[in-house]
Order: structure tokens, then sequence, then C-alpha cells
């Protein structure tokens, strides 16, 4: 049942992707996102930090995802089409993220479930800020789709207990002091149940 809901939303954002897919680098894409990539290659991945020029200070982005679109034209080579490609699977990350965000939270039947994961994907998908940025080279989508895999994550148990056994750990380490912070974290000194 998995598969059938995630082929359709997959089938979904490539209908609305692919007349996008000749786009021109514009705004943010033409002004941060490419120069910072150009930048990354020109100086062979020497520094994660951009230069403080005005091209790159004047903008307030992350450098992650031109840093990781620079290593994709490093082995591609650079070119619209690359560039969009590498953008589609932070679309499909964060689609394909909230589905499982959606059954993970919703407490019913299987099926259920899926319905959720699925309506919740596409009501991003169809709301007019994300779906006006599948075609647009923006870190935007990339950073949405981190944050849901992050929420994810969090919320599954294996990751709540590694989370949960790091706090607990500076607790009782002294790096924190239950007397100052102990409305962090439950009495058995776990953050969350």
């Amino acid at each position: 049942m998995d598969l059938i809901f995630i082929l359709t939303l997959i089938g979904v954002v490539i209908t609305f992707w692919y007349p996008t897919k000749d786009v021109p680098y514009w705004w943010d894409s033409a002004l941060y996102v490419i120069p910072a990539a150009r930048y990354y290659i020109k100086a062979n991945f020497s520094s994660f930090i951009l230069p403080s020029e005005p091209q790159f200070s004047d903008f307030s982005h992350p450098p992650l995802f031109s840093f990781l679109l620079a290593g994709v034209w490093k082995i591609f080579g650079e070119s619209l089409f690359i560039s969009h490609l590498f953008y589609l699977i932070f679309v499909f990350l964060a689609i394909i993220s909230l589905y499982l965000l959606g059954k993970r939270v919703a407490n019913f039947d299987n099926l259920t479930n899926n319905l959720v994961g699925f309506s919740a994907a596409l009501i991003l998908l169809f709301t007019p800020v994300f779906l006006a940025q599948v075609g647009i080279i923006y870190t935007e989508i990339p950073m949405t789709a981190f944050a849901l895999l992050a929420v994810y994550f969090f919320l599954n148990q294996k990751i709540r207990e590694i989370f949960n056994f790091c706090f607990s750990n500076a607790f009782d380490e002294g790096i924190f002091n239950n007397n100052h912070f102990g409305y962090f974290s439950q009495p058995d000194n776990s953050i969350f149940d």
C-alpha cells in the first residue's frame, strides 16, 4: 500500500516539475545559489564558509544546498537541467518525508495512517508557495525537506532514545545542572516520554 501512495506522489511531483525543467536561474538562484556553487568549485571545496563579498554576504541563506549542488556539478557537469534534477531530489524528499510524518503521527489503522500521510503530502504539494518553488532552484524546499526529516526522525523511537541518552548524560555529567534546568526533563532524566 505504501508503494502505491509513494508512486502516486512521485507522479504528481513529476507532473508539476516537468514543465518547469527549463526555467532559468533567477532571483536568489541567479544572485546567490549559483554563484555560491561556482565559488565552491573554483575554490576546489577548500572552505565551507563563503567569502564576505557582497554577492554572498548580502544574502542570509545557508550554504549547504549550494555546496551540495557544486558537488553534483563536479560529478555531472554544470547545466540548468542537472541543477533542476538535483533540486527535484529535495522536492521528493520533502513530500515523502511529510507522507512518512503524517503516517507516523496518525494513530489509526494502517490504511487510514497511509491516507493521512498521503493527504498531508498532497496538501503541501498543492500549497501555492511550495508549488511555485518546485521549478525554482531556491534553498527553501531543501530546508523544508531537512526540517521535515528532522521532525520525523525525532519522533522515531530509536532517535528519541539516543536523544534522551545524550541529554541524560549531559545532565548527569554536570554539563547542565538538573536543579536549574529541571523543566527540560522528566524525573527520570528523559526529555520525552
